[in-house]
């Protein structure tokens, strides 16, 4: 059954349920960044108050390849800050 065929209040639900596994992932291990549900590797760290760089992404899996820090309130990159994600190529 595609997404066609759904009625309008199934479509709703199947929104607001997508959404709901959003915040799950933010309260589930990560303090500050988001893990997109559709690709793991990329990590959203958007318009969040994050002061300490080294603190925000500690918890984030080296696996991670897409790091977007857009509208944060840092001013400084640690030396070696993003040593823990290894498989970094976009940030």
């Amino acid at each position: 059954m595609g997404l066609e065929n759904l009625l309008p209040p199934q479509q709703f639900w199947l929104i607001f349920s997508g959404l709901s596994l959003l915040s799950l992932a933010e309260t589930y291990g990560f303090s500050k960044c988001i893990q997109y549900e559709l690709d793991i590797h990329h990590m959203f760290c958007i318009w969040k108050k994050i002061n300490n760089l080294t603190d925000a992404i500690r918890d984030i899996p080296g696996y991670t390849t897409h790091l977007n820090l857009t509208q944060i309130q840092i001013q400084v990159l640690p030396p070696y800050g993003f040593t823990n994600l290894s498989a970094l190529v976009d940030l």
